[in-house]
């Protein structure tokens, strides 16, 4: 059985690095104005960060994963990303720490694309210029930020988490390895 790719569509967004700035729907308080993200249009539809949720239990197995649109390529980070959340809230008691903890590891310093710490950069082409790559930066402190914040509504979802605690549902993944790579804290 293959991966599950994207199916947000790549409607000729700006590509940096080979990744596509693509639309988001702005759920956490102060990413909407802070990054080059453009706002789905209508905020019902689903955006690569609802897709990434969706998909990531699915496509975590995968140990090789075809990028057959550029869409992927934001989708594959995207799954790195929330297994790197899943290990921060794994340490977390209680959802006001993980909050902090979420907001905190999407603000910190990261590598991009081209930097020597990166884990993909077979995937992915260094930003052609310094503006390009601080575009890059925002765009993706952007994604970090709902992934972060949607990821938390998933795990601690009353319906499945028992006593406030972070679903067991969700935090069985978080020792798993997509692509057989991490991206660091």
């Amino acid at each position: 059985m293959p991966p599950y790719h994207s199916s947000v569509p790549f409607n000729d967004q700006k590509v940096i690095s080979n990744i596509p700035l693509l639309p988001l729907k702005v759920t956490t308080k102060g990413t909407g104005t802070r990054g080059p993200a453009p706002v789905v249009a209508n905020n019902t539809d689903r955006d690569i960060v609802d897709e990434s949720l969706e998909l990531f239990k699915a496509n975590i197995f995968f140990s090789s994963f075809e990028i057959k649109d550029r869409s992927d390529q934001l989708l594959v980070y995207c799954i790195l990303y929330i297994v790197l959340c899943l290990r921060m809230i794994q340490k977390c008691a209680t959802k006001e720490r993980a909050v902090k903890e979420m907001f905190t590891l999407a603000l910190e310093k990261f590598d991009l694309p081209g930097d020597a710490g990166f884990p993909l950069n077979c995937y992915y082409e260094p930003a052609k210029s310094q503006q390009d790559r601080d575009t890059l930066h925002k765009y993706l402190t952007q994604i970090r930020s709902e992934i972060g914040a949607r990821l938390l509504e998933r795990v601690f979802d009353p319906k499945i988490s028992v006593d406030g605690k972070p679903s067991k549902w969700w935090m069985c993944f978080a020792r798993k390895r997509f692509l057989n790579v991490e991206l660091s804290k």
